[in-house]
């Protein structure tokens, strides 16, 4: 920081060398505050350090991976004009429950399909693979 306050007093008059490598960043020089441009493979390492190693990172992901699909399966309940309760009724669980799932708090394929049944539908799975072949599972 002490380049970047130097540059900023002194202006552009000040030299270059003070600036090129900025120390206590994780951006390397000037080139990469000015373009505002910081590749992720270059500080990937730095965050994943920081959020607790690659598992607390999957996990995290996994997490909000399942609040995502919640949140979904409320909009769809909403969409098709039911209430928690009448979820819950079908699904033989409480009320609080059927809001549980709705915050992500998924236990297995199991509840999803009981939820997706309770809603009046089915539960479709599929495989999706890298070159772009879908193979139905359920």
């Amino acid at each position: 920081m002490r380049a970047i306050d130097a540059l900023a007093d002194g202006g552009p008059g000040s030299g270059r060398p003070l600036v090129d490598t900025i120390i206590a960043s994780r951006l390397q020089n000037l080139g990469q505050i000015m373009s505002g441009y910081v590749r992720w493979k270059d500080i990937r390492a730095e965050h994943i350090e920081r959020a607790g190693g690659e598992e607390a990172v999957e996990a995290g992901k996994q997490e909000l991976l399942a609040q995502v699909q919640g949140h979904r399966l409320a909009e769809v309940r909403r969409g098709r004009g039911l209430t928690q309760q009448d979820i819950a009724q079908r699904m033989g669980v409480t009320k609080g429950r059927v809001s549980q799932i709705e915050q992500g708090k998924i236990s297995g394929q199991d509840v999803l399909a009981r939820y997706a049944t309770a809603l009046g539908g089915r539960l479709h799975q599929s495989i999706y693979f890298d070159d772009g072949d879908i193979a139905a599972i359920a």
